[in-house]
């Protein structure tokens, strides 16, 4: 059976929200269900006005004007958490006769006590065979209430339109939300954790890491986790979390043993359900042993634009530095001249020149002294 697709959008309040933890997880109650499934054996899911036939779960209208209306279908989600969501109804139909234009199907959904048109399907573009179709209902608030009904008519009694409700397939049903606008699965509080600072430095030969969150729900623990390549990645240490708050707390911890160069830190949040949490990426270079020069880049990701910065060169102020980024196969990419001005250098980097989202190496040539970074280049 071939489908189509249509959508209209409906209440225009938009939940302001931020993604600053990314699940690993969405929720399993929605991912392979529905919210709702209309089943003609149980008056609860449905009303209808009338009918002409009622049976072998088909709802047949002819020479007339029907509705049949789902019963409220609550919602997921916290409006003043989670963004608008997208929520998708599958039915089948079919024609018999020849239809005409007037002769249609009518989809509406209802917020508040409004009906809002979704579509109508006229009577032309039915198929004499069973089709199934599918409709979405746009940008709609979290965890509203919302009903959907079918209003059917036909204006002859050779002409009849039947809409398919075998329950056991799911032939008439309201399925998992999505963000709206997207093609994302709907999880409910997207924010597990609202984490408002992340940072770190290097300090003698160790890296202190430290972080903020405005709250928390659920949250048993951190892991804070390096990588060199932002890649592969290993367990630093565990935090304990604080399981729900809704005040500021401040966290820290160390890495005892960082690698010389750029390091990678993100932190791991842990629900008390097993549901995972990532931060962004954070870099910390920590300078080799007798280096009296460091390559930086800020910021490390690069999104965007970036610069490549030399400093602490005190001694070789007015020196000619030659920049060279190296692909992962070690080609040179870009290449650039600066001047040490005084004891520092930069190279300002625009990451729309075409290379591909990776890991690079920069480096710094002051003579016959090199000093390298690595970076991630994101989109």
């Amino acid at each position: 059976m071939k489908k189509a697709f249509k959508s209209i959008s409906g209440s225009v309040f938009i939940a302001a929200f931020s993604l600053v933890m990314i699940s690993s997880d969405s929720d399993p109650d929605l991912n392979d269900g529905s919210l709702y499934v209309l089943d003609l054996d149980d008056e609860s899911t449905y009303t209808m006005t009338c009918y002409d036939e009622l049976s072998d779960n088909q709802w047949v209208v002819k020479n007339q004007s029907c509705t049949l209306t789902t019963s409220v279908i609550n919602l997921p989600g916290d409006p003043d958490v989670d963004p608008n969501i997208d929520i998708p109804i599958n039915f089948s139909a079919l024609r018999t006769g020849n239809l005409e234009e007037d002769d249609c199907i009518k989809i509406e959904y209802c917020l508040g006590g409004d009906w809002l048109l979704i579509d109508i399907i006229p009577g032309t573009e039915l198929e004499a065979g069973e089709v199934e179709y599918g409709f979405r209902a746009d940008n709609i608030v979290a965890g509203s209430s919302i009903q959907f009904r079918f209003v059917v008519m036909t204006n002859d009694n050779s002409e009849k339109i039947t809409l398919k409700f075998r329950s056991e397939d799911k032939t008439v049903f309201v399925g998992t939300p999505f963000f709206a606008g997207t093609i994302e699965l709907f999880r409910s509080g997207i924010l597990p954790v609202s984490l408002s600072e992340f940072y770190g430095q290097a300090v003698d030969k160790q890296v202190d890491l430290y972080w903020i969150t405005q709250s928390e729900l659920n949250n048993r623990q951190f892991e804070v986790e390096k990588s060199t390549n932002g890649y592969d990645f290993t367990t630093v240490t565990i935090v304990q979390g604080a399981g729900n708050s809704n005040t500021s707390r401040s966290y820290s911890a160390s890495d005892y043993s960082p690698s010389a160069g750029t390091t990678y830190y993100r932190l791991k949040q842990v629900d008390y359900d097993g549901k995972t949490a990532y931060s962004n990426l954070i870099s910390v270079n920590i300078m080799s042993e007798g280096e009296d020069c460091q390559l930086k880049t800020i910021p490390n990701p690069c999104i965007g634009k970036c610069s490549f910065v030399l400093e602490n060169c005190s001694e070789k102020a007015g020196s000619q530095v030659s920049f060279y980024v190296f692909d992962a196969v070690g080609n040179i990419v870009l290449s650039r001249t600066e001047m040490m001005d005084p004891g520092n250098s930069a190279y300002a980097f625009d990451s729309e020149n075409g290379l591909k989202p990776g890991v690079y190496i920069v480096r710094g040539n002051i003579g016959e002294k090199s000093y390298e970074d690595k970076f991630i280049l994101q989109n």
